[in-house]
């Protein structure tokens, strides 16, 4: 039982350091309820398909090949949420319904980019399932600025599409974008107080 106390102790201290099962709050930024929010090269919005939040998704037709896809301008975006979550190394997640085909030979990825301090920045990209299933992708934007500054001067962000073999995924449907925050110390003191306290009366 000691062996086993001192394991479970271990696991809550790296649960702890890691911060890994401990979520914060996320805040929707946009979620495309039948407007554009300021983004530009949506193809419509659906209130079925790719619904994860409220009551419509956009649709972005993506075509063979390279396309900039889903822009948005500096108006639309929210500077101090993404400003503050940037400085904490938050991360944004977005929702993506795929295609549901069978592509042959070809694959269609899916990123963000930003255009910020005078420059792109890509915050990755994945490759997306084409069964038709709507799956949550993490992009981190703890991308630091020019100077050593940690903040960016954002100025546009970008959804982009790739596709190999010449293949047309045709709509891909978007919804939620949102920033996770990192939880606070102060949270994850209290979970691994709670969890040895749970402990404690296990032993008991």
């Amino acid at each position: 039982m000691k062996r086993l106390s001192m394991a479970v102790a271990a696991g809550l201290a790296a649960l702890w350091c890691a911060g890994g099962s401990v979520s914060a709050q996320a805040e929707v930024i946009y979620s495309w309820e039948n407007a554009s929010q300021g983004w530009g090269s949506i193809a419509g919005y659906s209130t079925t398909t790719g619904v994860t939040e409220g009551t419509h998704a956009a649709a972005y037709d993506a075509p063979v090949g390279f396309s900039w896809g889903m822009q948005t301008g500096n108006w639309a975006l929210d500077f101090a949420a993404l400003n503050a979550a940037q400085k904490t190394g938050a991360k944004i997640l977005l929702d993506i319904t795929g295609p549901n085909e069978d592509p042959g030979e070809g694959a269609v990825s899916v990123g963000i980019w930003i255009w910020h301090n005078g420059a792109n920045t890509s915050l990755g990209s994945y490759e997306i399932p084409t069964d038709g299933s709507t799956n949550t992708y993490e992009f981190d934007f703890a991308t630091p600025g020019v100077g050593g500054d940690p903040g960016i001067d954002w100025t546009q962000a970008r959804i982009w599409s790739t596709t190999t073999e010449g293949y047309d995924p045709g709509v891909l449907y978007i919804d939620n974008l949102r920033i996770e925050p990192i939880p606070e110390p102060a949270s994850l003191v209290l979970a691994v107080s709670g969890g040895l306290l749970l402990l404690q009366r296990v032993r008991r």
